[in-house]
Order: structure tokens, then sequence, then C-alpha cells
């Protein structure tokens, strides 16, 4: 009877450490859980912020390209202007040197 009486408390024993594993293996499948929640939820904002890092990037380089383009715009609106000036700067002298060639011709002939 006291081999039984015996056995019956390793039983419990046995149940209650197998109750207990399990508890504590709920507890740590619960936690590992949360760490994987935090650890995702980590990301997706590190994910954001890159993203948002390389959007805000990309819209500095349009607009560099943006100004770029308008300052060889501008450069080129000034090359042309200043060929312009030069080609009607040119005519005129051209125009001063037909007058004098026409003179010095007048007195030689004349």
């Amino acid at each position: 009877k006291k081999m039984a009486e015996e056995a019956d408390v390793q039983q419990n024993l046995a149940v209650d450490a197998k109750k207990r594993a399990d508890e504590e293996a709920d507890v740590q499948q619960k936690s590992a859980a949360e760490a994987k929640k935090r650890a995702d939820e980590e990301a997706d904002v590190l994910q954001q912020h890159q993203q948002k890092l390389v959007a805000e990037e990309a819209r500095r380089a349009d607009e560099a390209n943006i100004l770029l383009q308008q300052q060889q715009q501008k450069s080129a609106a000034d090359a042309k202007k200043m060929a312009e000036e030069a080609e009607v700067e040119f005519d005129h002298e051209a125009g001063q040197l037909n007058l004098i060639i026409q003179k010095v011709s007048c007195s030689l002939v004349g």
C-alpha cells in the first residue's frame, strides 16, 4: 500500500512538473511572439523611414536637374543674345567700312 501511495505522489509530482513545463513553454512562446511582433514593427518603421529618405533624395535630384536645365537655358539664351548683338555690331562696322571704301573710291575716281 505504501508503494502505491509513493507511486501516486511520484505521479502527481510528474503531472505538476509537466503542467509547470507547459506553462513555462506558453510563457516563452508568448514572449517570442511579442518579440517578433516588436521586431516586425521596428522593421516597418525603418522601411518607411528609408522610403522617405529615398523619396526626399529623388525630389532633391529633380530640383537640382530643373535648376540645371534653367541655368543651361539661360546660358544658351544669353549666348544667343550676345551672338545677335555681335552680329548687329559687325553689320554696323561693315556698313561703316563700306561707306569709307565708297568715299575713298569716289575721291580716287573724282
